[in-house]
């Protein structure tokens, strides 16, 4: 162990000079690098079935997770990015159409999209369901711009579903 410990000593400004590199290094990336803001919404949604002795039956099984993966595909597609940054009006900044394109593809980069299945019975109603949380994140360097998309896109999703479930959406960063 001595051995080691004099080696150290002997080869302090080696060692010192490594040291002090990486701590320089890791100051100048961390302070260099634009802050990152996300901005999350959730998105409740409920499939309210009647109990009918001919209704088929509710969603279940792979049914439920091939809808799951259906609303996160169309939450994350081109079309919903496009339409999010029509409605913000960002597409009004692009001189060309391949600025826009690059807008778009962006923008889904930076969605991310998930979900969290639950089956809920609730006594007070008369029939059961099947409920539904989708989240919905985007990022951006601008926090305002980050909740203004998210938001967006969430209300975009209530409109697309409309009477078939009950949306909520609540920003948070």
């Amino acid at each position: 162990m001595r051995r080691y410990i004099y080696i150290l000593f002997a080869r302090k400004w080696i060692v010192i000079t490594a040291l002090l590199t990486v701590f320089l290094g890791t100051t100048i990336i961390t302070f260099s690098t634009p802050p990152t803001y996300q901005a999350t919404a959730t998105i409740y949604v409920e499939q309210k079935v009647e109990q009918q002795m001919f209704a088929p039956p509710p969603l279940s099984g792979p049914d439920i997770r091939i809808f799951l993966q259906t609303q996160l595909e169309l939450i994350s597609s081109r079309t919903v990015a496009q339409r999010t940054i029509h409605e913000l009006g960002m597409d009004k900044k692009c001189k060309n159409p391949m600025e826009l394109a690059k807008m778009i593809d962006d923008l889904r980069a930076r969605i991310t999209a998930g979900s969290r299945t639950g089956i809920r019975s609730d006594p007070s109603e008369a029939g059961l369901g099947h409920s539904f949380i989708l989240f919905v994140s985007v990022t951006d360097s601008d926090p305002v711009q980050a909740i203004s998309l998210v938001n967006v896109i969430c209300r975009s999703e209530e409109r697309r579903v409309g009477k078939e479930c009950r949306s909520r959406w609540s920003p948070y960063h």
